[in-house]
């Protein structure tokens, strides 16, 4: 008879082999991404601005505010590895 193991909520897999990712390296990978895409987000809205003369306010608004969303819930995910033995 095959054992099953009982489901654990705070089971999490070692993603470190995955992909022949270093632990810690995709996180890593995301913060540059994301810092790359606001720098070329903030080029795109100043040649609007000098075109139409008008910010797009609300769209400025929610893309730094979906940014600062992520950077803080990869800071919270890291923070709580660190908490548990982890890297």
């Amino acid at each position: 008879m095959a054992s099953y193991r009982r489901w654990d909520t705070d089971y999490q897999p070692d993603m470190a082999g995955v992909r022949g990712m270093k632990s810690g390296e995709y996180s890593k990978k995301i913060i540059n991404f994301i810092l790359i895409a606001v720098v070329l987000f903030t080029i795109a809205i100043l040649w609007v601005f000098y075109k139409t003369g008008s910010e797009p306010q609300v769209l400025v608004g929610c893309v730094f505010a979906f940014v600062t969303g992520e950077l803080w819930a990869l800071a919270f995910i890291k923070g709580r590895k660190i908490d548990k033995g982890g890297e």
